[in-house]
């Protein structure tokens, strides 16, 4: 049997741990700051993070340019749908907040204009454009 104090502790980290160790246990030990974040673990956040105009989350939506994870430091760079968006702000704190929870210590994110956003076909399909 594989010990997974010696899988998680002593750097033998591998996909076999989903045989030992619970996802819930898993967000537990990252909320904890035991493990560190990862981009795909940062995605899987921005996704349940909606822009509160169109109702469609941020990942969908293509406002994200770069994200750059090391440990639990997370930096984004983004863009708004318009220069002037009345919930940017909000975006901004609820993006925050909901990575924190997801376990990252600290998140650093850009607000970019260029390249100007544009909606990809998928997007423009859902909005009905």
């Amino acid at each position: 049997m594989l010990s997974w104090a010696k899988i998680l502790f002593n750097g033998g980290w591998d996909t076999r741990i989903s045989q030992i160790i619970s996802y819930p246990f898993l967000h537990h030990l990252k909320m904890g700051g035991i493990l560190s974040m990862n981009k795909e673990d940062v995605i899987e956040v921005l996704k349940q993070c909606n822009d509160p105009e169109l109702d469609m989350n941020v990942w969908f939506l293509g406002l994200i340019y770069n994200i750059e994870v090391n440990d639990a430091i997370v930096k984004i760079k983004m863009t708004f749908t318009t220069p002037f968006c009345p919930y940017g702000p909000s975006m901004l704190e609820m993006i925050k907040s909901k990575l924190k929870e997801a376990g990252a210590k600290n998140v650093e994110i850009e607000i970019v204009f260029e390249p100007k956003w544009e909606p990809s076909e998928d997007v423009k399909m859902a909005l009905g454009i």
